[in-house]
């Protein structure tokens, strides 16, 4: 789900668990973007059935940068 904010950026992402992912002991998978006339941001993370991380970035998403 992505949604227009105020600046002309798009943000928006997957929404709680049921995104479902098997790699490396996850039960669901996570994302999230950014999306500006500059740059985009992907945020992937996979989450095992306690909650605990189990694959992706831990401090903040790729940023793509256009140029």
């Amino acid at each position: 789900m992505l949604e227009k904010n105020k600046d002309g950026s798009y943000s928006g992402g997957t929404r709680g668990e049921g995104c479902e992912s098997t790699l490396r002991g996850a039960k669901y998978a996570s994302s999230s973007v950014i999306v500006t006339d500059k740059m985009l941001r992907s945020w992937d993370q996979g989450f095992n059935e306690k909650k605990e991380q189990v694959w992706g970035a831990t401090k903040g998403g790729y940023d793509f940068v256009k140029q």
